[in-house]
């Protein structure tokens, strides 16, 4: 029969509520919404008005909900991109203080290799050789291995100094080229001190 439900009608986009015609209701969308518009028959004219009171009420506060759901949506967006803003801040100033941090230990790094670098020149590296130490890692092992090395030469003169001046008497010529030797390896020795 008529009286039958057939469905459902979205009045979400319905705002449009008036009486047309004595007891004919209309519902229609703003002329900006293509949808067909709805035509209902009251059984008295009074209740064609209360329907109409009715909906165009209903449509009041569900546009009022709509307004109160959209301001409340506001203010979450806006909080949260306030705490978004924050946070950007926060990370650049994390950025910049690790940024400032890194520059820093470059230039300590490089500082380091240029002291290494004059260390390794003053215990004997060739210039060259000096300039092709990119790493302070690198620069430091060359200068330890030098330092080694420059430490195991010295003990080495120590010993031959020490056992040429206490070896046996040996013929009057041999004493003048002892004297000698002894001389020049102590030279050696205090040229080797001054390096290190």
């Amino acid at each position: 029969t008529s009286d039958d439900a057939r469905g459902i009608i979205d009045l979400e986009y319905y705002g449009d509520v008036q009486i047309v015609r004595g007891r004919t209701l209309r519902l229609a969308t703003a002329s900006d919404v293509p949808l067909r518009s709805f035509f209902f028959q009251a059984e008295t004219e009074e209740q064609a008005q209360k329907w109409c009171e009715a909906l165009s009420r209903e449509r009041y506060f569900v546009v009022a909900d709509e307004r109160d759901a959209y301001r409340e949506l506001q203010g979450e967006f806006s909080t949260t991109r306030a705490q978004d803003d924050e946070s950007c801040s926060k990370m650049r100033e994390a950025s910049q203080e690790r940024n400032a941090a890194a520059s820093l230990s470059e230039k300590r790094a490089a500082d380091a290799l240029e002291v290494l670098r004059d260390q390794a020149l003053a215990l004997g590296l060739a210039p060259r050789q000096a300039a092709a130490l990119t790493t302070p890692a690198a620069a430091a092992r060359e200068v330890a291995h030098r330092l080694h090395f420059c430490g195991r030469r010295r003990e080495s003169l120590e010993r031959a100094l020490q056992a040429l001046e206490t070896s046996q008497p040996e013929p009057p010529d041999a004493a003048e080229k002892r004297q000698s030797t002894i001389a020049a390896l102590r030279a050696k020795l205090a040229s080797q001190k001054q390096k290190m």
